[in-house]
């Protein structure tokens, strides 16, 4: 039977036992394997409450089983292997086992039996089924990848319980598993899609317009607390003393030092202030979700500063969310103000690697990561007493249960997984009118927006991502981001090609050494070659209107030494074309043209002698006859 370790075991709880204690725990009859006491954890102290945890939601998957006794001692087992370490382990060996075997069980009407009655040929009907029975929640089939992990989980439960002899005598005489059945097939499963540049600044866009409502209110109420109390207006009655939003405020500020009472407390309180400050919201300030933001996050005013960090910084997830203020830290590099945000990454191999974001000082602008770091921790500080094992996070909020914590992670609560996290993530795409995603996915196109900015550069690829691994390495040149950059390139080399056909080889790019090669005169950009304004060219086509950039509102040179070479090549080829051109034609194409790069272009490179030196050095083809 395959086993999924070869790591040594160490004593488990049973052969610690004794001849007297293994006849007390038997029991008269003898049917009894084990009781509560012997389901203990004896690995990482720190792991312990998330392997409760995951022992709980695993008693509650077997709970219909014949053998729920025995099954869930094997699971105490497999979670007891000295390779599990991660945080998370415990919950995704619970999942893997109620998604893979005891799904299995259950379609196959195995739960009422005892496993001594489970067929001989286990193995290969799970593998059988994981293969073409076993369905998602959509209908659709599993990944390869995800089957593999299902049938790993399922051959370690066995191997525990074989190696465990009170708990081998309850299994049949079972074949030998399958060796190996989905070998081949890592890596294979649904692979991290990039949105888009137009998505990504559209998320952008909207997430810098979220958080600027934030840093208005959260800069408002630190101002009104700088100054002087402002009292309720006591001409008035009832609510009307705290029409005035400034005495709701002050009230709420004097009366909780910590986090703020919830909504219904105030609803129900005796007190007539109270009462009052609770009708006053309702009626007068757009009630308490509008007002407690002044003062305390909640879950949804953590979405867009979020959102921002994973734009600007690319983090991981899970780091992300674990983000705390030892991780911040200021320094000066040339004199020159810098944020570093020191991150350690835990993934479920635990590797434990340490990566680091650097960011400039940025005041000047709410939205910079140094800025949204920052008022941040300003704004969690009356809660972060309450936040227990939280403390050191920067997102916490206080949640509708009055509870003050952080969205869910490996770190702190052995899961990666938070519904309300999807919650809130998905209000705020539909409040904006976006397509929904996830952050892996704008992290991805993050990093493909930084990839294309760097053309495709191995190094920066891992500087970008903080990664070492080999997956990064694959991702780059294998992975869907690379397919579509590749798709790209191609495109975009047909779309040249045809071009060159169309108009008879003037515009082309041979030799160039031009980031820019989608521009119909060499040495030069274009901001959009499919909607060129030039008269003659088709909307949708790309533009062949050679010779023609320097004077298009899309164009411009390149600032390179190569730039300046081809504007020098194209002014004296201009200058030719005047003597031998109809005078009506030079001044409606080529007159503007002319003026634009002796009065514009070629000025901008006066200061740059070292430009100069390395023109008189290049040897370049003729750029081409205009006309």
């Amino acid at each position: 039977m395959g086993r999924s370790t070869v790591l040594t075991r160490r004593p488990d709880r049973f052969q610690q036992l004794t001849a007297a204690q293994d006849a007390e725990f038997q029991g008269k009859t003898g049917d009894l394997v084990l009781t509560g006491k012997l389901r203990s954890y004896n690995g990482k102290p720190e792991n312990a409450p998330h392997f409760k945890a995951a022992l709980k939601g695993f008693k509650a998957d077997v709970a219909k089983f014949e053998s729920a006794v025995a099954l869930t001692d094997g699971f105490v087992l497999v979670c007891n292997e000295p390779g599990r370490r991660s945080p998370r382990a415990f919950e995704t060996l619970r999942s893997q086992l109620n998604n893979g075997l005891l799904e299995f069980a259950r379609a196959k009407r195995l739960q009422a039996k005892p496993l001594k009655e489970w067929p001989a040929d286990l193995g290969h009907r799970v593998v059988a089924w994981l293969r073409k029975e076993a369905l998602k929640d959509n209908g659709e089939l599993y990944f390869p990848e995800t089957l593999r992990k299902y049938y790993g989980a399922f051959c370690s439960l066995f191997a525990c319980m074989k190696e465990t002899p009170k708990l081998a005598a309850l299994l049949p005489q079972l074949e030998d598993f399958p060796r190996n059945p989905f070998s081949g097939l890592r890596g294979s499963g649904n692979t991290t899609q990039s949105m888009g540049q137009s998505a990504l600044i559209d998320t952008l866009n909207a997430a810098r317009d979220e958080f600027l409502e934030v840093v208005h209110k959260v800069r408002y109420a630190q101002q009104l607390f700088a100054g002087p109390e402002v009292p309720p207006d006591t001409t008035k009655r009832g609510e009307g003393q705290f029409r005035n939003l400034d005495a709701v405020l002050w009230y709420l500020k004097t009366s909780y030092r910590g986090k703020l009472p919830m909504y219904t407390t105030l609803a129900e309180s005796d007190v007539v202030e109270e009462r009052a400050v609770y009708e006053a919201i309702s009626r007068f300030h757009g009630g308490w979700r509008n007002v407690s933001e002044y003062l305390q996050p909640a879950p949804e005013s953590c979405v867009a500063p979020m959102l921002l960090l994973t734009i600007y910084g690319h983090f991981n997830t899970d780091a992300l969310r674990t983000l705390g203020q030892k991780n911040l830290k200021r320094k000066d590099v040339l004199n020159n103000g810098r944020l570093e945000v020191r991150l350690t990454v835990r993934p479920g191999k635990q590797r434990g690697s340490t990566y680091a974001r650097s960011f400039p000082i940025d005041d000047a602008d709410p939205c910079s990561p140094n800025s949204i770091l920052e008022l941040m921790v300003a704004w969690t500080e009356r809660i972060r007493s309450e936040a227990g094992k939280y403390k050191d996070c920067i997102f916490i909020h206080v949640t509708n249960e009055n509870a003050v914590k952080a969205f869910a992670s490996a770190k702190l609560d052995g899961r990666g997984g938070d519904t309300k996290w999807l919650h809130h993530l998905a209000e705020f795409c539909e409040r904006h009118k976006l397509d929904r995603f996830n952050l892996r996915e704008l992290r991805m196109t993050s990093l493909d927006y930084g990839m294309w900015m760097f053309a495709d550069d191995i190094r920066a690829s891992f500087a970008l991502k903080g990664g070492k691994s080999e997956s990064v390495l694959r991702d780059h040149y294998i992975g869907e981001s690379a397919r579509q950059r590749s798709n790209a390139r191609v495109a975009e080399l047909q779309s040249n090609k045809e071009r060159y056909v169309r108009t008879g080889g003037k515009v082309h790019h041979l030799g160039s050494d031009s980031k820019d090669i989608s521009a119909a005169t060499p040495g030069c950009k274009c901001v959009d070659t499919f909607d060129s304004p030039i008269p003659g060219e088709v909307k949708g086509r790309q533009c062949g209107a050679f010779g023609r950039c320097p004077g298009c509102p899309l164009g411009s040179p390149e600032l390179t030494a190569y730039g300046l070479a081809r504007m020098l090549q194209l002014r004296e080829q201009l200058k030719e074309a005047r003597k031998t051109m109809p005078l009506e034609r030079w001044k409606a194409c080529w007159d503007g043209v002319l003026k634009t790069l002796e009065r514009k272009w070629i000025p901008l490179f006066k200061n740059k002698p070292q430009l100069w030196e390395r023109v008189k050095r290049m040897s370049l083809p003729p750029i081409g006859v205009i006309e």
